[in-house]
């Protein structure tokens, strides 16, 4: 059971679907769920108060939207809404006349035919004015006729405590359906951000694809030349034992090189949100994020400066994700370094007190200051179309506050200069700490 209700919401959803439509169907599935459930539990609230009409009308709803669900699993997507909206208004519009205004059954009728909103997509504009005057109609007609009952239906004998029972239900059902309907919207809300993030993250990924290219090419090269003076010296029978030695480390520090890269674009490109908090080496965030970078700003001419790190210097965080707010930030400074004169990218480290701070300046114009307030927000950009995504501040300022520090733009700066402020730690010496190597 528990399987089936959850392959019931993909129900209708086609992999070459566009996003948004999906999720969209996805939280039709999700509704007419909801109200299946919500009309099972209103059937017998109808006849646990003596409204046996009301009940036999109404008992109807499950089967209209278990149907709908049915249409929607078999493709049939929107004949299924435009079958539950005409079926369950009409039906809802019965049981409102035989229960009258005093049971406040159209609060849920009235929450209902907002339903209609979110079955039918804008684009859907026919579709979708169709089920809105339909609701609308139902409501005129209700109180054109004073909720009077027809067809041979009559108005339900309540006593005060039936009413005052099925009031408390009506408000009881309302609150299930919309804490179920926002609770499943918030959840595909943060699958979507999630999406967003990891797509601006390759993306980010892409644009270093060259820069990457060009580090392990070298290397590569490098060991493809010793392999041959090797296999010359074998074919010439001069094998010198201390040549052939010396060659040998050549060829593993060169390796060990590519190693490096290798595992650091592994590291860069999974998910370590979930990584716990661990002290780090601060020389190691910032060589992980400048082995991508570095290649890319020699073949552009940008001149990159390092200021003196202390080795023993360390900071509490993810590496990871630490090295993924560098890099973002080292990539908008490179696009704005770029484009100057000078073409120069500088990165410092300070101490705070209990922080650290890292700042990235680059020879770029500056920050304009009605821009200042906006350039964190999701989204926003003032890059061309393509070229960003907006996200890749956003995203670190999330990173930077989960680690207990925050990143910010330096307005005092003359340059675009961005202050990294991260957790120091206890600055422990140990032997794998790397020293800068710009």
């Amino acid at each position: 059971m528990v399987q089936l209700l959850k392959r019931i919401p993909e129900w209708g959803v086609r992999p070459e679907m566009p996003p948004h439509e999906a999720n969209h169907l996805r939280l039709t599935n999700v509704l007419l769920m909801l109200m299946t459930c919500g009309s099972i539990v209103w059937t017998l609230v109808l006849a646990a108060s003596g409204a046996v009409q009301a009940a036999v009308v109404n008992s109807s709803a499950p089967f209209v939207f278990a149907g709908g669900l049915l249409l929607m699993k078999w493709g049939f997507t929107k004949l299924a809404r435009l079958f539950v909206i005409t079926i369950a208004f009409t039906g809802g519009y019965v049981v409102c006349t035989v229960v009258g205004r005093e049971a406040y059954f159209q609060f849920i009728f009235l929450f209902a035919s907002a339903f209609s909103v979110i079955f039918f997509a804008r684009e859907e504009k026919y579709l979708l004015g169709f089920s809105l005057l339909f609701a609308l109609s139902c409501f005129a007609g209700l109180e054109v006729t004073d909720y009077r009952p027809f067809a041979g239906f009559e108005r339900a004998t309540l006593s005060v405590d039936s009413l005052l029972f099925m009031r408390l239900m009506s408000a009881t059902l309302i609150w299930g359906l919309m804490v179920g309907h926002f609770g499943y919207f918030v959840k595909r809300r943060r699958i979507s951000q999630e999406q967003l993030v990891s797509s601006s993250k390759m993306v980010a990924m892409g644009r270093m694809a060259a820069g990457i290219a060009h580090e392990v090419n070298n290397p590569l090269q490098r060991i493809v030349g010793h392999a041959d003076r090797l296999k010359f010296m074998a074919a010439s029978g001069s094998v010198a034992p201390d040549q052939i030695s010396v060659l040998s480390e050549q060829i593993q520090v060169v390796a060990m090189r590519i190693a490096s890269i290798v595992k650091g674009l592994l590291a860069l490109s999974r998910d370590a949100s979930n990584d716990p908090l661990e002290e780090v080496a601060l020389s190691s965030v910032i060589n992980l994020s400048l082995d991508y970078c570095r290649a890319r700003l020699e073949s552009h001419d940008v001149q990159l400066r390092v200021g003196e790190i202390p080795a023993q210097w360390t900071v509490l965080g993810r590496e990871t994700q630490l090295s993924e707010v560098l890099l973002n930030v080292m990539s908008n400074a490179f696009d704005a370094a770029v484009e100057s004169k000078e073409k120069w990218i500088q990165i410092e480290a300070t101490l705070a007190g209990s922080m650290i701070e890292i700042s990235v300046t680059d020879s770029g114009a500056g920050v304009k200051e009605d821009l200042r307030l906006k350039i964190f927000d999701p989204f926003f950009t003032t890059k061309p179309v393509g070229k960003g995504t907006g996200l890749g501040l956003s995203v670190s300022q999330g990173i930077m506050n989960v680690h207990g520090g925050h990143i910010a733009l330096d307005s005092k700066s003359a340059r675009t200069r961005f202050v990294i402020t991260v957790p120091r730690g206890d600055d422990l010496t140990r032997p794998d700490i790397r020293q800068l190597d710009a």
